[in-house]
């Protein structure tokens, strides 16, 4: 994305989406939901919990993020955010 830092972020029920267990259709629904939210919110950093799996899920809301009107960069968790099983948004 834009290629700047994300700080490490503190999840709380404010600024996390929790996809786990959600088919990609259904999930993807539910990601722009929640990142309209955030956005109208002045929610600044988002946490995606989308988990491991067979990592259909993880592909598909990170190639939904390279196009979302709502994101300006994003990554994957680091270690104590969730590792590879989250990604963290920077909304524009």
């Amino acid at each position: 994305m834009e290629g700047g830092v994300i700080p490490a972020v503190v999840q709380t029920s404010y600024n996390t989406i929790d996809l786990r267990g959600k088919r990609v259709a259904d999930a993807i629904e539910s990601l722009d939901s929640g990142l309209d939210a955030m956005l109208r919110n002045n929610i600044e950093i988002a946490v995606v919990i989308h988990g491991h799996g067979s990592g259909a899920l993880k592909q598909s809301v990170r190639e939904h993020l390279k196009m979302s009107v709502y994101v300006s960069d994003f990554r994957q968790g680091d270690y104590g955010e969730g590792g590879d099983g989250v990604t963290v948004v920077k909304m524009r």
